[in-house]
């Protein structure tokens, strides 16, 4: 007897023929056919974030302990041993904005381009196009960062007690905060666009692409202000595509300085090169494989 439930990716097999699906163009089965697989997106999105949970002892407790232990250890490194000064507001306050920042990036550059890995069977035999794996990464992406915020929604409350202010703001100044949070997982999904054909190709090449963005971490204010930077590091930090995003959420939360215009600049003119094209390479990869078939 059939199951009375199925999955959202049981029906797409359903809906679609069994054939072997060859793109017929950059943006015909990309950015237009992905918005007709909104299910399929949510599925992906559930599946890496339900994957990282499977076979733990603890399960679930881990979702509030994975954020609450990195975010203590961090604190007593950079807070509390090499005392990184943060102006008048709680370092932990000003790491967790920056770490749930940083996760955005990540946890979306992460899942994009292991996507490809585990879902290459379907994504090769029928006419799901390679990036919904690569949009459905924002949802695992933004778990992890509101996992972070919520530890620092029970901080800030715990200063609002014991300090009488949140060191939160919310006001015109938030809106720089929700542009900021957009940048980032644009420019976390093209970083996926040029690496997931490369993971897909030659696996161990995911390796060189996590080492890439631990080292890329300390090049990003996120556990500590530019201002506290020697001088002759200035420039390394304006040409960074990610600073200016990680201090406009920054700067409209916490009110921390906003970001200089050269990195403002950099992050616009990295993603005006780096999106379409990198887009067109996904797509370049996804016909021939599909040509190969």
């Amino acid at each position: 007897m059939e199951a009375a439930t199925s999955s959202p990716l049981q029906d797409a097999h359903r809906r679609l023929p069994h054939r072997v699906h060859k793109p017929r163009g950059t943006f015909h089965a990309g950015v237009i056919e992905t918005l007709r697989y909104p299910r399929v997106i949510a599925h992906f999105g559930w599946f890496y974030v339900i994957r990282k949970f499977q076979g733990m002892w603890l399960g679930m407790l881990w979702i509030p302990l994975r954020p609450a232990l990195d975010l203590l250890a961090r604190t007593l490194v950079f807070g509390g041993f090499l005392q990184v000064g943060t102006g008048d507001r709680p370092y932990l306050i000003f790491l967790t904005v920056g770490l749930a920042s940083w996760m955005l990036f990540d946890r979306t550059a992460f899942w994009g381009f292991r996507g490809l890995q585990y879902h290459r069977k379907l994504l090769t035999r029928t006419q799901i196009p390679w990036l919904t794996s690569i949009v459905s990464a924002a949802i695992p992406a933004v778990v992890d960062a509101l996992l972070y915020a919520s530890v620092g929604i029970f901080v800030a409350i715990y200063f609002r007690i014991t300090h009488g202010t949140s060191y939160f703001f919310f006001n015109k100044l938030t809106v720089v905060s929700v542009l900021g949070i957009a940048l980032i997982l644009l420019c976390g999904m093209t970083l996926s666009f040029w690496t997931a054909p490369l993971v897909r190709k030659i696996p161990d090449f995911r390796f060189v692409v996590r080492y890439l963005l631990s080292f890329w971490l300390f090049l990003t204010p996120v556990m500590y202000t530019p201002e506290k930077l020697p001088e002759r590091w200035g420039p390394l930090f304006d040409f960074n595509p990610l600073t200016a995003p990680v201090e406009m959420v920054k700067y409209g939360l916490i009110g921390t300085g906003p970001p200089s215009g050269t990195s403002i600049a950099t992050t616009l003119i990295a993603l005006a090169l780096a999106f379409p094209t990198g887009l067109i390479y996904l797509r370049r990869n996804e016909r021939a494989v599909h040509e190969r078939i």
